[in-house]
């Protein structure tokens, strides 16, 4: 028997195979991007010194990866919408899967979306899973990157892991010597996700895209 979320599974296996991509396009930008160190003092006669650490953000190229893997998530939801309503034998013109500012919107959000035609216990489900902003924060996030992608490129910026450095006198000099480190790139400041490392935080979108997709896959069982 045919499944009848296979076309929203095929969009999170683009979404998954988009992640690895800039997985694989992080680890070759650390290898030739390591953090930069400079050092500051002695400060107050003290041999005490400052080492100031810079990492360096990802090159422009990479955000359309990030809003890929974005948009294979958003277009898996509003294609497992489409399946519920067909499901329940409605048309599924303009059918889309609904999110809206606040909860007292989103009734009409389902109207407007025609999510309406997936039946009451779709809607019953829908409600429970809060798409909208102080409800499901991570959930109401994708909707939110995907629209910000089509307008300002989700450019990564480097954040820190952990990094060893040790400061050695040589010639009467402080030295850097920069060891181990493990650091990662995350999203920008101005958005969702604000500084959380990118491929930790779209893998665990992968994973709640898929628990609802599961979630509507018992709907229709």
């Amino acid at each position: 028997m045919a499944d009848p979320f296979a076309n929203s599974k095929i969009k999170i296996e683009r979404a998954r195979r988009h992640i690895q991509e800039f997985r694989d396009f992080e680890a070759n930008h650390w290898a030739q991007n390591p953090p930069e160190a400079t050092i500051d003092g002695p400060f107050d006669e003290s041999p005490h010194y400052r080492v100031n650490l810079k990492f360096r953000g990802a090159a422009k190229e990479s955000s359309a990866v990030i809003g890929d893997a974005i948009h294979n998530l958003r277009a898996s939801l509003d294609l497992a919408a489409v399946t519920l309503v067909e499901e329940n034998d409605k048309s599924a013109k303009s059918v889309h899967f609904p999110f809206a500012e606040t909860a007292d919107e989103l009734p009409e959000m389902i109207q407007r979306k025609n999510f309406y035609k997936a039946g009451p216990r779709a809607v019953e489900v829908l409600t429970e899973l809060r798409p909208y902003r102080g409800g499901n924060l991570a959930l109401r996030a994708i909707h939110d990157l995907d629209i910000q992608d089509k307008h300002q490129a989700i450019i990564p910026v480097g954040a820190t892991g952990s990094v060893g450095v040790k400061v050695e006198m040589q010639n009467g000099a402080p030295v850097i010597l920069l060891g181990d480190y493990s650091t990662v790139l995350a999203f920008p400041k101005d958005g969702g996700f604000a500084e959380k490392p990118i491929v930790e935080t779209l893998e665990a979108l992968v994973h709640l895209v898929e628990s609802i997709i599961n979630t509507f896959e018992a709907v229709i069982a």
